[in-house]
């Protein structure tokens, strides 16, 4: 929960505040962390300046915050199942783990990665390779993929992986159509 603290340190009233302060960060980072003094006054100048989307803003505030990712480096590089699939699926874990995450034992952390939008190309491109259906499934859910990844995916011997390159709705005309060939 943000203390009061927040609140004395700066001259402002954010958008969410509420007579009791009970506010809860976790839709802003994987566990409620609230970032150093130095980052209180970056999120109230964001406040101040009316960013457009205030709440991304601060989500980002948040997550460049070192605290924040180091805590995704523990979860990504936990033996937890949970904690790797946390850090997997975290919109704010840096391509390094993300990369590091995609060679996972387990299927269910690389489909995390595979579904993470920040996920670059090349490695949705490596996981458009597995072995397991589910995590080429989510590569080809991902609209950050490639049209060569979906191509390749569009010719998947799976049923429910060449569905999902039709139903992304990033997938180009001409793959679409080669699709309806078949």
């Amino acid at each position: 929960m943000v203390s009061a603290f927040v609140y004395e340190q700066v001259d402002v009233k954010p958008i969410w505040h509420t007579d009791t302060m009970d506010i809860s960060l976790s839709s802003f980072a994987i566990l409620p962390i609230w970032p150093d003094q130095e980052s209180t006054y970056a999120v109230a100048r964001l406040w101040q300046e009316e960013e457009e989307d205030v709440e991304v803003a601060v989500y980002r505030a948040v997550v460049e915050q070192p605290s924040c990712l180091a805590r995704l480096a523990g979860l990504a590089n936990s033996p937890d199942i949970a904690d790797r699939f946390s850090a997997a699926k975290h919109t704010g874990c840096p391509e390094s783990l993300l990369r590091v995450l995609a060679r996972d034992e387990l299927p269910t952390v690389r489909g995390a990665v595979a579904r993470n939008p920040n996920t670059p190309q090349a490695v949705l491109a490596q996981l458009s390779l597995d072995v397991r259906p589910e995590v080429r499934m989510a590569v080809a859910h991902n609209r950050q993929s490639s049209p060569q990844t979906l191509e390749r995916l569009g010719r998947d011997p799976h049923w429910a992986v060449r569905t999902a390159v039709i139903n992304n709705s990033a997938c180009p005309l001409l793959i679409l159509e080669h699709l309806l060939e078949i």
